[in-house]
């Protein structure tokens, strides 16, 4: 036969205890930083280290994109649209439901290079980040993005008869100004696409070279799900 003393004190410690934890969650929690310096903010951070990670492909749940290490910053990305289904399909913003066999960097070393490799049912998207730093760059030194597609033509014509289109896009997010070039439609070599100006690096320029002899066209959209502001867009065809 149990003691009936025993038994009462351990309900009793267990009814105890549950209302101590209980109360422990219901307390404020107050957490006080640590007064030392940030690491980032140590000199060895600093200089040369810093600027070398200021652009990157920093912006997080695309495919691809690319941006600075400030709180404003320009910021570049790809999109493409697959027709399926007599349904256009956009992607953009990584999602399970895209049904990509494959993506994601098979090679980046976090600072200037990147390989990425996308395989989207009957294409495949090879995306290239470059950065370097030569005499007369700006801030943050100058940086390439290479993009290549190959379809799979019996797929492709199985899966997506009526093709896909691509977008590269461009924004400000202090919203500063972005100079629109109005040069040729038709390039095989290095054009001009647009400029402006900010405030960390001064004056920039981006331009487009293609191994092929590329149609595009360009609109001004307004993408809040991208940066809250007014954004260059350009169709590759």
């Amino acid at each position: 036969m149990f003691n009936v003393r025993i038994v009462l004190g351990i309900v009793v410690f267990l009814i105890y205890n549950h209302a101590e934890s209980a109360a422990e969650h219901r307390l404020p929690r107050v957490v006080t930083p640590l007064p030392a310096p940030k690491i980032s903010d140590l000199p060895q951070f600093q200089g040369q280290h810093k600027e070398s990670l200021y652009w990157g492909t920093y912006r997080p749940q695309v495919y691809l994109g690319v941006r600075a290490r400030t709180p404003k910053s320009l910021i570049a990305g790809l999109m493409w649209i697959v027709m399926k289904d007599s349904k256009y399909h956009l992607r953009h913003v990584c999602k399970h439901e895209d049904g990509l066999s494959t993506y994601g960097w098979t090679k980046h070393n976090g600072r200037d290079f990147g390989h990425q490799v996308l395989v989207d049912q009957g294409i495949t998207l090879t995306t290239e980040f470059l950065k370097s730093k030569e005499e007369g760059s700006a801030y943050g030194g100058d940086w390439a993005v290479r993009i290549s597609v190959q379809a799979h033509k019996s797929k492709w014509n199985e899966e997506f008869g009526k093709g896909a289109h691509l977008f590269f896009y461009m924004a400000d997010e202090g919203a500063n100004a972005l100079n629109l070039s109005r040069e040729n439609l038709n390039i095989l070599e290095d054009s001009l696409l647009a400029s402006g100006s900010h405030a960390d690096i001064g004056d920039w320029q981006l331009h487009l070279k293609s191994m092929v002899m590329l149609a595009w066209k360009w609109c001004m959209v307004e993408y809040y799900f991208l940066c809250n502001s007014y954004c260059i867009l350009w169709r590759l065809c």
